[in-house]
């Protein structure tokens, strides 16, 4: 008996293994979700800055007078800079309606002949200068 007239009691056996066996099912748990977060955190990390939402602002040092535009060169991609010459290699669509009509990069295939018959160039761009010469390109089919 305790001082306080009642007796005390020591908890069942089967209470102490109940919370052993759920101690070791909550730790098994754990232990299975630090993996899933370890494996898979990069993945949704990535996914989730790729749409957006995990993106912060960037700051833009750019003045408006700064942009310069250089005719002919509106739909042109896969840009790549040759140091020895100071020149910029562009590929670029030079018909606005293939371009947007087919372009496989968004899955867009409304008239696959267009991708056949379309034709585009390649633009050696000169930065310093900001003007550029197009290349044009025969497809052999």
């Amino acid at each position: 008996m305790n001082k306080a007239g009642l007796e005390s009691k020591a908890p069942p056996e089967d209470t102490q293994n109940n919370m052993a066996n759920s101690l070791s099912y909550f730790s098994a748990i754990g232990i299975l979700l630090a993996y899933a977060f370890y494996a898979l955190g990069p993945s949704v990390h990535r996914s989730l800055t790729v749409l957006g939402a995990l993106r912060g602002e960037v700051p833009h040092t750019l003045d408006v007078e700064e942009i310069i535009v250089i005719p002919d060169t509106t739909h042109c991609e896969d840009v790549h800079y040759y140091a020895p010459g100071a020149s910029l290699f562009a590929a670029c669509e030079d018909n606005a309606n293939t371009r947007f009509r087919w372009f496989p990069p968004l899955a867009v295939f409304d008239d696959p002949e267009l991708g056949k018959r379309g034709r585009g160039s390649i633009h050696v761009i000169s930065p310093k200068v900001c003007d550029h010469r197009p290349q044009h390109v025969t497809a052999v089919y």
